[in-house]
């Protein structure tokens, strides 16, 4: 028996339902990457995939702070 699926609505989604959501996504990404790829090499690329969204997490919350980096570049310091 299938339902009706929920009303799309992306603006509202927010918090711990983001959290959720990508979740799951990231585990079924994992879960596609060793099936494809064998379990070694499936899980080297999946945690090249967490370590990847983890250094854009780092990057946007240290941005949001004002935090300069190494390498950073910005029109104003000019």
């Amino acid at each position: 028996m299938s339902c009706e699926s929920k009303k799309w609505a992306p603006s509202r989604i927010r918090g711990e339902k983001l959290r959720r959501y990508l979740t799951h996504v990231y585990r079924a990404a994992f879960r596609e990457c060793d099936y494809f790829l064998g379990p070694h090499d499936g899980r080297i690329v999946s945690a090249l995939l967490l370590a990847r969204r983890d250094e854009h997490v780092s990057r946007t919350m240290l941005g949001d702070l004002g935090v300069k980096t190494i390498g950073e570049v910005s029109t104003n310091d000019a």
